[in-house]
């Protein structure tokens, strides 16, 4: 492979190798500033993988054209969209700042152009240019208003039945009712929902005392009412029923 080639995934496997060249200028907002660094430029195809779970935060991507999908894993290895991000905004740039590894799979939901800036010249560059990073944080709040506001638009027992499904799968028999000992994160990939969506779930439980805490474990204490659930009837008539 030459200098500056890279590997192209799609769904995980390598499908081709394309190079990379210099750029000195990018669209405005983050990018521009990326786009003054020393970086690359990036081409995908749709449907091609830019970083997977797991993967370590090498760089970080700024948009400059096409789409990009953030996706989360659901059991049975399907893929859940959390976020479709356009020209301008940055993927992977808080994983980086953040040390950690990449919590979603990235995808071009169509051709995408991509500014590439390796990890220490990220931070280097956010250190030296505060805005960056505070323009990062204001994308990642909209972000963060724009889920809010779809969850609000989902109704309870559309969130309540996965994580009761889940909860029950998971549970083991005990003296009094049934003990779970899971994570949110385990119960989110069990439901197939994002750990949002599945804290919202099991607060619900919770405040209908379905769902207890106890010795860092779930408990269940009536799992007949609980099973309900699945046979459809909202929570408020398990409840009074």
């Amino acid at each position: 492979m030459s200098r500056g080639a890279k590997a192209v995934r799609r769904d995980g496997r390598i499908t081709s190798i394309v190079g990379t060249k210099k750029t000195e200028q990018a669209e405005g907002g983050p990018a521009a500033d990326a786009g003054r660094t020393a970086s690359s430029e990036r081409a995908l195809a749709a449907g091609e993988l830019l970083f997977e779970i797991g993967d370590a935060p090498e760089a970080a991507y700024f948009v400059r054209s096409g789409e990009l999908d953030l996706l989360n894993a659901g059991p049975g290895d399907v893929f859940r969209l959390a976020d479709r991000i356009g020209p301008g905004a940055c993927a992977g740039g808080i994983d980086v700042l953040a040390g950690r590894e990449r919590p979603f799979r990235a995808r071009a939901s169509s051709d995408v152009r991509l500014v590439e800036v390796d990890a220490e010249t990220f931070r280097a560059m956010c250190a030296e240019r505060p805005g960056i990073a505070l323009r990062l944080l204001e994308q990642q709040a909209h972000r963060t208003d724009d889920l809010e506001r779809r969850l609000s638009a989902v109704g309870a027992d559309d969130l309540v039945r996965p994580v009761v499904f889940a909860l029950l799968a998971a549970a083991e028999a005990a003296e009094r009712g049934m003990r779970v000992p899971t994570t949110l994160r385990e119960l989110s990939s069990q439901c197939g929902l994002s750990l949002r969506e599945t804290h919202r779930g099991l607060q619900q439980l919770f405040e209908a005392k379905q769902v207890r805490l106890h010795d860092d474990a779930l408990w269940i204490p009536e799992p007949e009412t609980l099973r309900a659930q699945l046979d459809g009837t909202p929570l408020g008539v398990a409840l009074s029923g």
